[in-house]
């Protein structure tokens, strides 16, 4: 209780700053965020259960590039024919600038933090600071290492600096028109957390609920799911003895969607496109400056996913910083 109320005055103060009509409005929605979040008695918990789905009362809106997101409760909407988003991971405090300019050729319209960015605010602020941009929207979601109160804190601070960010923790759905795109932070083993005590978690109920939602908002839609954890097989990923990577059980529940979004687990993401029907894995490139290795000793290009949705169809392409 004292860490959760320490950090959520902090968030609060944060979003309270700044001036001018971009960083109220930046700061309107994190804030609002911040706020339901005060309500959620499952939160005072150790580790965190941040993947709730219970009833909130928050409201807002943020212009990030073309597209005026507008919140209610746990969800964002946008209108677009399609959507190209990128998936990145994995900073661990630092991030190169030289993927902010690459993300912008690529003309993405969201970038996913999928976990790895830091384990202290300060840490996080600095990575998620050098992908946020005005042309996108970045939805930052804790994985294994962030904690809890240093990631409300950071976003919620960046947010009232101007950036176009939301915290994944607390946004659930985001409505993009072409595609509905579900959040799913922490893990489901809390002996998995780096965070520790500190870190968030989800369980079985959680997971089905979430996916649950985001097919019923998609409709005929694409729904994916956006967290640090990869469903066993869906991307065919290895680990270094050669058994399947990833979690069975989650693989189980994402099985109706059209994409898992997630963590990298092997060496590096590959191009693709989804024919037919059926989920599949898609890891979001590592940011960590230390080199990636596959299961075959193979030194591993940094590359960043990104994925464009129109018409039904899922694709992506990989993109280098350089």
């Amino acid at each position: 209780m004292r860490r959760s109320a320490a950090a959520l005055a902090l968030a609060l103060a944060a979003c309270g700053s700044g001036g001018g009509s971009a960083r109220r409005g930046a700061g309107e929605v994190a804030a609002a965020g911040v706020a339901a979040a005060l309500d959620r008695a499952a939160l005072e918990l150790a580790p965190w259960r941040c993947a709730g789905l219970a009833p909130v009362t928050a409201t807002g809106a943020l212009t990030v590039g073309a597209r005026t997101w507008r919140r209610a409760d746990r969800t964002l909407t946008s209108d677009g024919a399609s959507l190209t988003l990128a998936a990145v991971a994995d900073a661990r405090g630092a991030a190169d600038p030289a993927w902010r300019a690459a993300l912008r050729t690529a003309g993405v319209d969201v970038v996913v933090a999928l976990g790895g960015m830091g384990t202290t605010e300060a840490e996080l602020t600095a990575s998620l600071g050098a992908v946020v941009d005005p042309a996108w929207l970045t939805v930052a979601v804790p994985g294994t290492a962030e904690a809890w109160p240093a990631h409300r804190a950071a976003v919620a601070a960046l947010a009232a600096g101007g950036a176009a960010i939301v915290d994944g923790s607390d946004l659930r759905l985001l409505d993009a028109g072409a595609a509905v795109i579900a959040t799913l932070p922490g893990v489901a083993y809390p002996e998995r957390l780096a965070a520790g005590s500190d870190g968030c978690v989800y369980d079985g109920a959680d997971a089905t609920a979430i996916v649950s939602a985001a097919q019923a908002l998609a409709a005929t839609r694409p729904a994916l799911l956006a967290t640090a954890t990869a469903p066993q097989g869906g991307g065919g990923d290895r680990l270094a003895g050669g058994g399947a990577a990833g979690d069975a059980p989650l693989a189980a529940v994402v099985a109706p969607l059209a994409a898992v979004l997630h963590a990298p687990v092997g060496a590096a993401p590959a191009a693709g496109e989804r024919d037919g029907d059926g989920v599949v894995g898609i890891a979001a490139g590592s940011l960590d400056p230390v080199p990636r290795y596959g299961a075959d000793g193979v030194r591993a290009p940094a590359a960043v996913p990104i994925v464009t949705i129109e018409r039904g169809a899922v694709r992506w392409r990989l993109l280098a910083s350089r």
